[in-house]
């Protein structure tokens, strides 16, 4: 199954991670073949993406009959939709190593559907449109046995610089780490963006102080670089603050759990 050889790797997703990682591989010089795709336009569309990258054929289809074979078949899909999936393609299971990207399932999602399986999860924010560097993306790895672990590892290093092997319970936690730390956040600046908006401000003026937070965080930890109203425990500033989103019940209602999260870290820490 492993040799000196770049192993030939179909893509089943055209999502976000489906997109970043299917041309990192190509930009890389992994043969990514075929992409399965729900969306003839989408699949055709990355494809295209990554045959103008790699300089050979990549092909789309939506149906998994008309997939190629492939030594690796990679499944960058949503979590619900990994197991369906690859049920479709048991027949293959002897010959084909079967990969997932998701953060929080099972490598043995792939149980009694392929004789060797595993995980390449890429620690990262991604989005069809926008470029990163891949070199620098995490990439944690885990596989049903040493031999598919060395082709995985072999995958991973190819493309990033930080890979890492991490067992199914390990990576969740780490997910759930990720949805704190990325998603989490994202959702509360999407309501200091429309504040910002209310107010007819620029969403710019918020820039160097997301920075500074984040290099704080990142220089000094989370506990000790805690500042704000809740931090103080200045009761007038919250209430005053509260009531101005008293037509926003969803905003004040997280104003509330993440304001009395802080006041209760703050008091364990006196």
């Amino acid at each position: 199954m492993i040799d000196n050889k770049q192993p030939t790797i179909n893509i089943v997703g055209t999502g976000n991670v489906a997109t970043r990682m299917g041309l990192a591989l190509a930009e890389n010089g992994f043969a990514v073949r075929d992409v399965l795709a729900r969306s003839v336009a989408r699949g055709q569309q990355l494809a295209s993406q990554i045959e103008q990258v790699s300089g050979t054929a990549c092909m789309a289809c939506t149906d998994a009959q008309d997939l190629p074979a492939s030594e690796v078949l990679m499944f960058c899909v949503s979590d619900d939709a990994i197991h369906q999936l690859a049920q479709r393609f048991a027949e293959r299971g002897k010959d084909t190593v079967f990969v997932h990207t998701a953060g929080s399932v099972s490598m043995d999602v792939f149980a009694g559907l392929a004789g060797h399986y595993g995980v390449v999860y890429p620690l990262q924010t991604l989005s069809r449109g926008r470029r990163v560097d891949f070199a620098q993306v995490p990439l944690f790895v885990e596989a049903s046995d040493v031999q598919t672990e060395t082709l995985l590892l072999k995958i991973a290093c190819g493309i990033s610089q930080r890979v890492q092997i991490l067992d199914s319970e390990k990576r969740r936690n780490l997910h759930l780490s990720a949805v704190f730390a990325c998603n989490f956040p994202n959702a509360l600046f999407g309501i200091a963006e429309k504040l910002l908006a209310d107010a007819h401000v620029e969403r710019s003026m918020l820039e160097p102080l997301i920075c500074e937070t984040v290099n704080k965080f990142l220089e000094r930890g989370a506990i000790a670089s805690q500042t704000g109203p809740a931090a103080r425990a200045d009761k007038g500033v919250m209430g005053r603050q509260r009531d101005m989103l008293s037509q926003c019940r969803d905003e004040q209602a997280i104003y509330d759990v993440i304001s009395q999260y802080i006041l209760n870290q703050r008091s364990s820490n006196e």
